[in-house]
């Protein structure tokens, strides 16, 4: 949101307790490849940030702070997340299937009728592409 807001051709300093933000948003500029373009997480968020700092001419420093220090729910959390994300259990979605549900998925109006990662993963190659 900061980089909306910001004047053009100025230097725009950024406090974050994300270490991942701070990498990826450092990574995004070395990205050459579509393929690995993507990969990447959170690449239209990504993108997009790309795209502002070079039309708003920004130089964007991202600085790392410590978040929350000494909060122990967030400790707690932050906890938690990391032991998920080492976590081996898996969501099997085919045991949440219900036949009784009824459903569609729609882009601008129109039915999906392939795969929606599919559909997401040419959508997103088309977009990139266009720019």
């Amino acid at each position: 949101m900061v980089l909306l807001i910001s004047q053009c051709n100025t230097t725009v300093r950024v406090f974050t307790d994300s270490e991942q933000a701070i990498e990826q948003i450092s990574k995004i500029h070395d990205i050459e490849q579509y393929n690995k373009w993507i990969r990447s997480d959170n690449r239209i968020i990504l993108k997009k940030v790309t795209s502002l700092l070079k039309q708003k001419g920004i130089n964007l420093e991202l600085q790392k702070v410590k978040g929350h220090a000494g909060d122990q729910r967030n400790i707690k959390a932050d906890q938690l997340a990391k032991e998920g994300r080492r976590s081996s259990i898996q969501l099997d979605l085919r045991a949440a299937k219900n036949d009784n549900i009824d459903y569609e998925v729609l882009w601008r109006s129109n039915k999906i009728e392939n795969s929606v990662k599919s559909f997401i993963t040419n959508l997103s190659k088309r977009y990139n592409d266009a720019e």
